[in-house]
């Protein structure tokens, strides 16, 4: 019997438990029988769709050179990734409009670009032959995630606090990114108090295969008297700890410490947004059947926003409660308002911090490809990225890092002021310990009319994953899928 319970014990992700509560933990040696913890197990792959909306300013994005290690460098927008660069991969001449059957600007641009962006597919051709208002093809990060077995199959996150213009077409397609079904668009939750209560709320599958269920009684009552979620886990942990060895017991007190000021500064973030009005989307429930925002003005700090969001996608991905991540930096359209930064001044050679605050988005996307205050933005966006990126390659997984077991995609679904949906400014950061090479600008220049977004994702979702997905979106310029053979080591 007892040998029967130490089997048990590592055949399944250890958590602690209480009162609605199931956290998971962190690999402990200790909890593992001596012969399994000297085994190497192969780590599990994640992956991260990060998009932002509008494009990029065309002067400053495209990286330079051609090949791999230092024959290319980074672009003025994509500088604060340097750190990163050894991990990272850049693309040139990426398109998506030829998904939609149309020209390089299908209109209305931003809702079927934004749309089509981890689709690869024309929405309103869908929505034609459905006969329904609202309908796309099933989204890449959705086709990973019916793979996975993990207590939550996917999270859909953004930053999104204010409600951009349609474009014309069902909010579906400017507010989400991804879709779990051709009628079912999955909205992105922009509450980090929610995103928290549904990460250590959250329990393993039963045997069906349904959603995992939430105790969110527990959470709402956590949330009125104010209790951190691991007051309710401290007796378990207490008996866990007399279970560690000597190098386990920091790594547990480390980690219950993160969480704990983790959920303070969601706290903070969220009562910023209570202050605003915002009390409904503090619940942990069910989506809601429409996108929707937070109409957020004075006492919002999106920097601080941001910010959470990156750790609690690192916690989400650490404590593997979930391996499949969409990210909206921003809804399509957006005219948001930067004003917490500072225009920077780009140049050929960089960026350097200017004088002035930063306008709304989309009139700013509209004021030229060259434009300070647009590239900014988007300089704010890869700073983003690179503080996630950073983050997840701090923490060790197997044989490397978390980050060289995450594929994270950074990119927009338009090019830029043109409206098009060609050359895309596209990135891949991480995978490197899973059979993606780094380190490298991959140039699809000599296609005229570009190489379709759809072959990049055939390729995650064959070459990284191993999937055996027989085709992927649709192409006028390219009928059949085929793996882009550069980025596989």
């Amino acid at each position: 019997m007892n040998a029967r319970k130490s089997q048990l014990s590592v055949s399944r992700r250890n958590v602690l438990r209480g009162a609605g509560v199931c956290l998971a933990l962190p690999f402990l040696e200790s909890l593992c029988p001596t012969s399994r913890a000297s085994a190497q197990t192969k780590p599990s792959l994640r992956f991260i769709a990060s998009y932002f909306p509008n494009g990029a300013a065309a002067a400053h994005w495209p990286a330079r050179g051609k090949g791999s290690g230092d024959s290319w460098s980074l672009s003025p927008i994509l500088a604060p990734l340097a750190p990163l660069k050894s991990k990272l991969i850049a693309y040139a001449n990426l398109e998506n409009y030829s998904s939609m059957q149309t020209n390089k600007g299908p209109q209305p641009s931003h809702s079927r670009l934004c749309g089509s962006f981890l689709t690869c597919d024309d929405s309103d051709r869908i929505r034609k032959e459905l006969k329904v208002q609202v309908a796309n093809g099933v989204s890449l990060d959705q086709l990973i995630a019916q793979k996975m077995t993990t207590p939550l199959r996917s999270l859909e996150l953004g930053l999104s606090t204010l409600n951009s213009y349609e474009d014309g077409r069902d909010p579906s397609l400017s507010r989400s990114i991804a879709w779990a079904t051709t009628t079912q668009p999955l909205y992105k939750e922009v509450n980090p108090q929610a995103v928290f209560d549904r990460l250590v709320a959250s329990g393993a599958r039963d045997g069906t295969g349904a959603a995992p269920v939430t105790d969110t009684a527990a959470a709402e009552r956590r949330k009125q008297l104010k209790v951190s979620a691991l007051d309710f886990v401290l007796e378990s942990a207490t008996s866990l700890s007399k279970q560690l060895g000597r190098e386990d017991k920091p790594k547990l007190d480390r980690f219950l410490s993160s969480v704990r000021e983790l959920e303070q500064r969601v706290a903070a973030v969220s009562t910023s947004m209570d202050a605003q009005g915002a009390n409904a989307m503090c619940k942990v429930g069910a989506r809601p059947p429409k996108a929707y925002a937070v109409n957020i003005k004075d006492g919002y700090d999106r920097g601080s926003h941001s910010a959470v969001m990156t750790d609690l996608i690192v916690m989400a991905l650490q404590c593997d409660v979930t391996r499949v991540i969409s990210y909206m930096l921003d809804d399509a359209r957006s005219d948001f308002v930067y004003s917490h930064l500072t225009t920077r001044k780009f140049s050929a050679d960089g960026s350097v911090e200017g004088t002035g605050k930063v306008g709304g988005y989309h009139g700013l996307q509209h004021a030229g490809e060259s434009n300070d205050g647009f590239a900014t933005i988007n300089w704010w966006f890869s700073t983003q990225m690179a503080q996630l990126g950073m983050k997840l390659d701090a923490i060790p997984d197997g044989d490397g890092t978390l980050l060289d077991h995450t594929l994270v995609l950074y990119g927009s679904g338009m090019h830029g002021g043109d409206h098009n949906g060609q050359p895309l400014p596209v990135v891949t950061l991480g995978g490197g310990g899973a059979g993606i090479r780094t380190d490298q600008l991959v140039d699809f220049s000599s296609i005229a009319a570009g190489r379709p977004l759809r072959d990049l994702y055939f390729t995650i979702l064959n070459g990284y994953f191993g999937l055996n997905v027989t085709s992927f979106g649709t192409s006028l310029t390219s009928p059949q899928n085929r793996l882009i053979e550069e980025i596989l080591a």
